[in-house]
C-alpha cells in the first residue's frame, strides 16, 4: 500500500456513502445500472467542488452542522493525512452519530448482539439498518421512492430543528 492507509480508505468510502445516504440526490447522482437496477452513485466532482456544495446545503438547511462536520472535517478529505481513521475517538464520539443513532458508545451500538446501548431501543445497527429476507426486493422500493431520492431528510435535519 505505500504511504496509502487501507483504514483511510475505508474511512473516505464511508463518507461517500453517508453523503449519499443523507442527501440522496442532492449529493449524488442517481442511475439505473444494468443487472443492478436503481443506483445512487457518487458525483464526479473536485473536493474543493464537493465541499463548497456541502457547506450550501448546510447554510440551507438541507445538511446539519453535525453532518456537514464529520463529512467535511473528518471523513471525506482527499489528503488522507487529514483524514482520521473510523477508530478515532473523534470519529466514534462524533455528535452526529450519537444524535442520529440515539446511542452512546457507538462501537458498543455497532458491535452489540441484542445488547446495544441505545436509547431509541434498537438493539444493533444491522437490526437498523438491513432490510427482511426480501432485502433486494425492499431495497429497490426504497431507492424508488420520493424520500430516498431526496435522501434522509429526517436525519439529516433532525439535528437542525432541535
Amino acid at each position: 500500500w505505500g504511504s496509502r492507509s487501507p483504514f483511510k480508505i475505508d474511512t473516505y468510502a464511508l463518507g461517500v456513502t453517508l453523503q449519499l445516504t443523507l442527501l440522496g440526490e442532492d449529493g449524488g447522482r442517481r442511475r439505473d445500472v444494468n443487472k443492478k437496477g436503481p443506483m445512487m452513485l457518487p458525483l464526479h466532482i473536485s473536493e474543493a467542488e464537493n465541499m463548497e456544495m456541502l457547506g450550501h446545503l448546510r447554510d440551507n438547511g438541507r445538511l446539519s452542522r453535525e453532518a456537514h462536520d464529520l463529512l467535511v472535517d473528518h471523513l471525506l478529505c482527499y489528503d488522507q493525512r487529514k483524514r482520521r481513521c473510523l477508530s478515532d475517538p473523534k470519529v466514534q464520539g462524533h455528535p452526529f452519530f450519537l444524535r442520529e443513532l440515539g446511542c452512546s458508545d457507538l462501537q458498543d451500538f455497532l458491535l452489540s448482539r441484542g445488547k446495544g446501548s441505545c436509547s431509541s431501543g434498537e438493539t444493533s445497527l444491522m437490526q437498523w439498518v438491513l432490510p427482511s429476507r426480501s432485502s433486494s426486493k425492499t431495497l429497490a422500493k426504497a431507492l424508488d421512492s420520493p424520500k430516498t431520492k431526496k435522501g434522509r431528510s429526517s436525519m439529516v435535519s433532525r439535528s437542525s430543528r432541535s
